[in-house]
């Protein structure tokens, strides 16, 4: 008997488990990180939200409002900072959507900084984790690259030696013929 209890629970155990279905917006824009408050760092934001398809539908720890032409997801409403994604499109098409068609808009925010969205791709994806289950929100922030002073003056003095080498340049014959 113990040996039949144990192979089923080895059957539970080694039994795959069931993919759900989402369809995933990954949107991309700028914003600005609080990091450094008052002095705020601008960034690329990308911004993915994994909306369940089928009868799941937005529970738990993961919210999302769907109307004819916004689409808003609030991942772990419960945790203080979780983000927040909304999308806005122009045809007033039934939501969920399953293309970037008609997109115009969207913001994200989240504990460490916003940005607003400007392009967008869909896709449909399984994934077979149950604890994502019921969908979710993940942001990533990379800084932008802003020059220092010396490096612009820099490439100014560059601009200004190139100018002056070839106005001091003579010109070949064939173009001074042309003239």
């Amino acid at each position: 008997m113990l040996k039949l209890f144990l192979a089923a629970a080895l059957a539970v155990v080694a039994m795959p488990a069931q993919a759900v279905t989402f369809i995933k917006y990954t949107a991309t824009g700028t914003g600005i990180l609080y990091e450094n408050a008052p002095d705020w760092t601008p960034a690329y934001v990308t911004a993915t939200a994994y909306f369940p398809t089928g009868e799941m539908g937005c529970w738990l720890r993961f919210q999302c409002t769907v109307t004819d032409t916004q689409m808003t997801f609030l991942a772990n409403p419960q945790e203080f900072g979780g983000p927040s994604m909304s999308l806005t499109f122009s045809d007033g098409v039934a939501a969920p959507r399953t293309t970037s068609d008609d997109f115009v808009r969207g913001s994200v925010t989240w504990i460490y900084g916003q940005a607003q969205l400007t392009g967008l791709t869909v896709e449909t994806v399984d994934i077979a984790d149950p604890y994502l289950a019921s969908g979710w929100v993940s942001v990533e922030a990379q800084r932008q690259a802003v020059p220092e002073p010396s490096t612009w003056a820099m490439m100014i003095a560059g601009f200004g030696l190139l100018g002056a080498s070839l106005r001091r340049h003579t010109a070949p014959k064939w173009l001074s013929n042309a003239r």
